[in-house]
């Protein structure tokens, strides 16, 4: 049955040669029901909004001298999910809902890859500036010292102080190694 005929009406009718109205019934749905009802002597019952599953009416009776039937009548039926509530649904959403985390988790390693990538470069660009920078104080500092000791050697050979001079040339050569 299909899930939205969830409603079943069971209508019976037991043989007793004597007393009719006097016959009592016992019921159960198995799927809902484990126990029996208790005895009663309506003809008919009614199960509402039943969930998908399979399920099994049993019945019993009883004549007007007490007696029951040894093996219930039964009778078996199944009532069908609706598209929505099926397997394949159920793993159809669990696979995209993965499919989705697992993309949102993609995005997120590219995202810091990409953080990551761009840090380095920042990080290679301060340090090349840093050594830009040193390279030209050092530069700064060698023409500065060196102009001073070029300045100095030509006092010393204005004077000619020829061991003055010899010494000061010896350093200039040495600075410029």
């Amino acid at each position: 049955m299909p899930h939205n005929k969830n409603e079943v009406t069971f209508e019976y009718h037991a043989i007793s040669y004597k007393e009719q109205n006097q016959v009592k019934y016992k019921t159960r749905l198995l799927g809902l029901q484990k126990d029996w009802s208790a005895p009663f002597h309506d003809r008919h019952i009614t199960y509402n909004n039943l969930s998908p599953g399979k399920y099994t009416f049993q019945l019993m009776s009883c004549n007007n001298d007490g007696v029951w039937n040894k093996e219930p009548y039964s009778f078996s039926f199944t009532i069908l999910p609706a598209w929505y509530q099926t397997s394949w649904f159920k793993l159809l959403i669990a696979l995209g809902l993965a499919g989705f985390l697992y993309s949102i988790f993609l995005l997120r390693i590219a995202r810091l890859r990409k953080q990551k990538e761009t840090q380095e470069k920042l990080t290679q660009a301060i340090l090349e500036s840093q050594e830009d920078e040193r390279k030209r104080i050092a530069q700064d500092l060698h023409d500065g010292v060196g102009q001073k000791l070029s300045m100095l050697k030509v006092k010393v050979e204005r004077e000619h102080n020829e061991p003055m001079l010899e010494k000061v040339s010896d350093i200039i050569e040495d600075i410029r190694l």
